[in-house]
């Protein structure tokens, strides 16, 4: 029997996300869309202060925080991570923290920041919950695989 490409790519597909595990899925799945978030990052706005950085800058953050992300999810299931979680963290809280220097500008003009966004504080409480979800995220334990679901020897190479 011949096998079809759909076939081959669903095996790829269910044996990638054995080897996974739930904090890989989460890495992976975070990471991808950091890579996009970095290149959405092009455009410029001036809203905040991470505004003021160059849009390469904050695109080179974006998109190797979810590359370390991605390339850490792929490390074997029992093995700390802690690369990928700092590299999910960084990004959304200094995004956060950025705007959240937004709002307060927008609050005390007299401050003498640029940066008079009213919306602000709702973008620096959004980003602080992407952290706080990534926070216990990166805390959960990987559960204990019930005995009828672990690869046999061999089964688990891509």
């Amino acid at each position: 029997m011949v096998s079809t490409y759909y076939d081959i790519m669903a095996d790829l597909v269910r044996k990638s996300y054995r080897r996974l595990g739930f904090r890989g899925r989460f890495l992976l799945l975070v990471g991808t869309s950091y890579v996009f978030q970095g290149f959405a990052s092009l455009d410029t706005w001036n809203l905040a202060p991470h505004d003021l950085a160059p849009p390469w800058s904050r695109a080179a953050l974006w998109i190797v925080a979810g590359v370390i992300a991605i390339v850490t999810a792929w490390l074997p299931v029992r093995r700390p991570n802690p690369a990928g979680w700092l590299a999910l963290y960084i990004p959304p809280a200094l995004w956060s923290l950025s705007y959240l220097i937004g709002w307060i500008s927008h609050l005390a003009p007299g401050l003498g920041l640029s940066f008079h966004y009213q919306g602000a504080l709702t973008y620096a409480l959004v980003w602080a919950l992407v952290v706080a979800v990534i926070l216990v995220c990166a805390d959960w334990p990987e559960p204990p695989e019930a005995p009828h679901e672990r690869p046999s020897a061999g089964e688990d190479e891509i």
